[in-house]
């Protein structure tokens, strides 16, 4: 008996949670869609970055205003803010997939994500299927 599990896109029979996510991440584009899939409000995402802030952030959430300043590009997202932004999609993406994939972000005005996929070594890598589970390394 297979599991079946809900996505936004309608039922996938036997999900191991990789294709989810990639599914996923070809949505995100900017701040406002990453805290949409992750289901956040503004108030929430400020909080959620308060807490993983690399520098602490005096301990303080962000205002919904700055969160809102950043989605419609008013604001120029620091490096810590963006350092924030990454850690919080990587722990998604991390607990979305199993641990099975990561990411690398490309800021700017629109994101650019590239899925990368964790090896049994630790290595991430760049893979040709969904179903690669070993680097080019470990496949010699």
């Amino acid at each position: 008996m297979t599991s079946t599990t809900r996505t936004r896109g309608g039922f996938e029979r036997g999900s191991n949670g990789v294709r989810t996510c990639l599914s996923t991440l070809l949505g995100i584009r900017d701040p406002k869609t990453l805290r949409i899939e992750l289901g956040l409000s503004q108030p929430q995402m400020g909080f959620a970055l308060g807490e993983v802030h690399p520098n602490g952030h005096g301990g303080r959430p962000f205002a919904r205003c700055t969160i809102s300043n950043y989605e419609i590009g008013s604001y120029r997202m620091t490096p810590e803010t963006e350092q924030a932004y990454l850690t919080l999609l990587q722990g998604w993406v991390a607990d979305k997939s199993g641990g099975r994939l990561a990411v690398k972000v490309r800021f700017g005005r629109t994101w650019r994500i590239t899925p990368l996929m964790v090896c049994e070594c630790g290595a991430r890598f760049r893979f040709r299927a969904v179903t690669d589970r070993h680097c080019p390394q470990c496949r010699r």
